[in-house]
């Protein structure tokens, strides 16, 4: 089978090189790495423009909770999927593997049938802006006066003219097989998709786990086998972020490498540079 692993990238740094690395250490995988236009510090690109198993898209200009994430995504599943892909590995620039790379694919290939995506009930208080999407693309969160106003509004007009029936939230990072990611292609040219979700406020971590679950695509669950680990399989920790703040996960740090190594996760999000470097090593041993 063959995997792509599509690298949402912001910054260069070791992290991204280390991710790289190892994802390419299996024969299986083909990389393809869409580094941030805002990025300056571009010319490790060049380490790769001659590898065939790396393909380095065209740069766009995203924003944290935009739909510029959520359409990027999209376009990179669909040059993945045109190349022959099988299985679909959504990973951040900041990501590291903890686990060796040919166990993970080794795992999802004998679950291929099933679609890796961590979801959980719809929480709709500051998620979802239909109407007011467009104005309030990439600013902060509302408080106060605007708060209520939005939530009011969200309530009587957008869950209305909602054109699908149930609602998920999960993690943006996923694993998805081939059947699922031609669906979500087909699905993100419709009219009743970009009206949900292009006008919408955090769609990025939305979209995927409600297409999922509006139309029956099977999920792996982890609770027969681990349960303290997402059904993505992703160890990302929220624990100290603070939801009305829009507050990032935490950063995984040299001091934490007992607790990630012991993770029953197959990748950490995020990491700094010495952690990654460290599990570089760890894997390659």
């Amino acid at each position: 089978m063959k995997h792509g692993f599509l690298i949402l990238a912001h910054k260069y740094n070791s992290a991204v090189v280390c991710l790289i690395e190892t994802i390419l250490s299996d024969a299986r995988t083909h990389v393809y790495l869409h580094l941030d236009s805002k990025c300056t510090d571009d010319l490790f690109l060049n380490h790769y423009i001659t590898n065939k198993r790396v393909t380095i898209l065209p740069r766009h200009n995203l924003h944290w909770g935009h739909t510029s994430i959520l359409q990027q995504e999209l376009r990179m599943l669909e040059t993945s999927y045109l190349d022959g892909c099988d299985m679909f590995w959504l990973c951040s620039g900041d990501d590291a593997f903890i686990k060796p790379i040919a166990e993970c694919l080794d795992f999802s290939e004998q679950h291929q049938d099933v679609n890796f995506i961590a979801t959980r009930p719809f929480v709709p208080c500051y998620l979802f802006w239909y109407h007011f999407g467009v104005r309030l693309q990439g600013r902060r969160y509302p408080h106060g006066w605007a708060k209520k106003l939005l939530l009011k509004q969200i309530e009587k007009q957008w869950f209305r003219k909602i054109p699908y029936e149930k609602f998920a939230l999960g993690s943006q990072w996923w694993t998805i097989n081939r059947v699922f990611a031609k669906f979500l292609i087909c699905e993100s040219r419709s009219y009743r998709f970009r009206k949900t979700f292009f006008l919408s406020w955090m769609s990025d971590e939305v979209a995927v786990p409600m297409m999922a679950r509006n139309f029956g695509f099977p999920l792996y669950s982890t609770k027969s086998q681990w349960e303290t680990c997402e059904n993505n399989f992703r160890l990302i920790d929220f624990s100290e972020a603070d939801p009305a703040k829009n507050d990032p996960p935490k950063t995984f740090g040299i001091k934490d490498i007992d607790r990630v190594v012991n993770s029953p996760a197959w990748i950490v999000r995020k990491v700094d540079d010495a952690l990654a470097e460290e599990l570089f090593t760890i894997l390659k041993k």
